[in-house]
């Protein structure tokens, strides 16, 4: 996560979410948008799931 200073909270990365979707996914994300794969994708991940997943736990964390 980052701290985005602006809104005064803690912000879920791109990183973060392909993570929670494929623990084991080998993958760089540069400037939270070019997302390079270095398994391939494997469990075929998509820009989508990627983001649906990065609002679901952006909304837990800002439960907390």
């Amino acid at each position: 996560m980052i701290f985005d200073s602006t809104q005064n909270k803690m912000i879920v990365t791109k990183l973060e979410a392909i993570l929670s979707l494929k623990n084991d996914a080998v993958v760089t994300v540069r400037n939270e948008k070019d997302i390079e794969w270095h398994d391939g994708n494997p469990a075929s991940i998509t820009d989508e799931q990627i983001n649906i997943e990065q609002q679901r736990l952006q909304a837990i964390e800002d439960g907390r």
